[in-house]
């Protein structure tokens, strides 16, 4: 079978001819562990993953039909696609789970091309693969104008993703856990690049860090581009992430505890980190510092905003090394532990915070100022956090099952700024700020309308939300999802309810700082929906407490 096939579906020699002089037509084509090459690589009858590879041009889609591909080495995609046809590698058939691997220690995807997206995908390292996504370099070309989305990246080596160099890439609703066998292995390694955005993901049990983006760029030469003229180089973005428990060894795994939620050390210009929940990680919850052995090269004016830090084990905030930066309407609290709420070191000059919330006793202390412990009081006797609070709970809905979101008597609630560039224009579920008289402190913010907060009226009876989809209101306090069928929801004065799932036959938690995980009463575990799998009568969930994936 030629690899025009898919264009031509076998035309005349003629045809063949003109493809050669022709850009050929975009083409979808389908391919499944099992495909023929020989096959025409259509939903009925894939073919073979390498054939399809081969065959790739800009504008087709890479269709991946359910099941394990196992590859032997890394799989190549340098494809020198366009915003006009780009190329898209994902999920061919809603309710299957497409898992690709390698069985040796490479990465699964080496990426070196442009304008690749990839989504719906699961890369299962099986804990021999070096990373699911390395997104890089050949030469002079550097990859750029990737997005990875929607995919499930777990059981690597090394990082679960790590993008070095590349420009203009974003991860976005992406599922990052249980990757690393040493502190240097994360969850997204970002290290020479620009224009890098990680949001909507939840990135957890990493050995090392959750997000480190290490920009060891010393020269437009290391990233292989140009400066653009009217901003910094060397930009990155992290917003409405929920990034936990990494730094700590998986079992069977030797060392400490010592990795950080987020890292950002290099020269980024102008970092952004908003709307995150960032807790229970082994050190700090976000680290900003220096680049060695160079010569520093420090963060530039970092903004860290509306962002929701809880018990990190050695401090929740760390400015360690930066040039300026605004600190401004987080919330910080240690959980009950010894553990510091900020450290700030001298070198960062002219970083300033203000209107946070501090959950600990003003007296507590639990400042450090370059090794010196201060009080909440002694702290603002040094020109910081003017309008900030101090001394009270932050009313979590239920911190303890990372469920950060502020209950209705929060006392965060409304005490945050609105001065330009200190509030993100949203929370960390999507809902659009103030919702009350003023902003509140912290990622959440609170809405009377409960779980329904936000929902977008689509006509014809139903609605849409960016964290639970579609769901059409029926009869008698009922509502028809389009993923999971009929479900009753009770409780609606917090952002999140109890559903009973009548498919399922069983009451499941849930919540827009939680699905898509749900708390099963009956099973007495959490339960990982597959987004996509379910079309009103069940949908494949990942029982949390076997490992196992299973169709309810």
């Amino acid at each position: 079978m030629s690899l025009v096939s898919f264009r031509t579906g076998g035309a005349a020699v003629a045809a063949f001819c003109l493809a050669f002089t022709h850009q050929a037509a975009a083409v979808d084509i389908f391919v499944s562990p099992t495909g023929s090459a020989a096959a025409p690589g259509t939903l009925s009858s894939p073919t073979s993953f390498d054939t399809a590879l081969a065959s790739l041009r800009p504008g087709d889609r890479l269709l991946l039909r359910g099941g394990t591909y196992v590859f032997p080495t890394s799989k190549i995609f340098d494809h020198a696609a366009t915003a006009a046809q780009p190329i898209f590698v994902g999920r061919a058939v809603a309710g299957e789970v497409p898992i690709v691997r390698t069985t040796s220690p490479d990465p699964t995807f080496l990426v070196s091309g442009a304008y690749i997206t990839f989504q719906g995908l699961v890369f299962d390292g099986n804990d021999v693969a070096m990373e699911g996504l390395l997104c890089t370099s050949t030469g002079t070309d550097v990859s750029h104008d990737i997005t990875i989305l929607e995919c499930d990246i777990t059981k690597h080596w090394g990082s679960g993703l790590r993008m070095s160099p590349t420009r203009r890439t974003s991860v976005r609703r992406c599922h990052i856990y249980q990757n690393g066998q040493t502190r240097l292995d994360h969850g997204i390694y970002a290290g020479a690049g620009d224009d890098i955005t990680i949001e909507d993901c939840s990135i957890w049990g990493n050995r090392g860090w959750g997000v480190h983006a290490y920009n060891d760029a010393i020269s437009e030469i290391d990233v292989g581009f140009s400066k653009p003229p009217d901003r910094g180089w060397i930009n990155l973005t992290v917003r409405r992430n929920r990034i936990h428990g990494n730094g700590f060894p998986r079992p069977g795994q030797s060392g400490g505890n010592e990795g950080s939620g987020i890292v950002v050390s290099g020269q980024w210009d102008d970092p952004l980190v908003e709307n995150n929940f960032v807790y229970d990680n082994a050190t700090y919850g976000l680290n900003i510092e220096s680049f060695d052995p160079y010569p520093p090269r420090n963060p530039v004016r970092p903004i860290v905003r509306n962002n929701t830090f809880y018990g990190n084990r050695a401090a929740q905030l760390a400015i360690v090394h930066a040039e300026g930066g605004w600190i401004v309407n987080n919330i910080c609290d240690n959980g009950g532990t010894a553990a510091a709420l900020v450290f700030l070191a001298s070198s960062s000059g002219n970083t300033s915070f203000d209107f946070n919330f501090y959950a600990q006793a003003a007296s507590a202390v639990l400042f450090d100022l370059d090794g010196a412990s201060l009080s909440f009081v002694e702290w603002r006797s040094h020109g910081q956090d003017a309008n900030s609070l101090a001394g009270q709970s932050p009313g979590f809905v239920d911190a303890g099952q990372g469920n950060l979101h502020l209950s209705g008597n929060s006392p965060a609630i409304d005490r945050g700024t609105s001065l330009t560039g200190a509030v993100a224009a949203d929370d960390i579920d999507g809902l659009s700020r103030p919702q009350g008289a003023a902003v509140d402190m912290g990622a959440d913010e609170v809405s009377a309308a409960g779980w329904r907060a936000g929902a977008v009226d689509m006509g014809n009876g139903w609605k849409w939300l960016p964290w639970f989809g579609y769901y059409f209101d029926a009869a008698g306090g009922w509502i028809y999802h389009a993923e999971h069928g009929f479900m009753y929801p009770v409780g609606t004065s917090i952002p999140s309810a109890w559903f009973w799932h009548s498919h399922m036959g069983a009451w499941l938690w849930t919540g827009n700082g939680t699905y898509p995980f749900l708390w099963s009463a009956s099973r007495q575990t959490w339960l990982w929906y597959y987004r996509g799998t379910g079309h009103g009568s069940g949908g494949f969930f990942h029982n949390v407490a076997t490992a196992e994936t299973v169709w309810l």
